[in-house]
């Protein structure tokens, strides 16, 4: 994501391309982030330790949710 966002705003200013919006970048990327999705599945189903990190993420999450909403 941070590579495309580098790449996408270089080709802006150059005229080459429009400047894409956090969602149109991720649409533009969809096949990389399920790519990642299967991997990080993949992971969590044989590390317990990866999964209690990704727990504590969600809580995480939703605690700066409820913070900032």
């Amino acid at each position: 994501m941070i590579h495309r966002r580098g790449e996408n705003a270089a080709n802006w200013l150059q005229q080459i391309e429009l400047l894409l919006t956090g969602t149109a970048l991720q649409a533009d990327l969809e096949n990389e982030f399920q790519a990642l999705t299967e991997t990080m599945n993949a992971v969590a189903t044989e590390n317990q330790y990866f999964r209690e990190l990704r727990t504590i993420l969600r809580v995480l999450q939703a605690r700066l949710e409820e913070i900032t909403s």
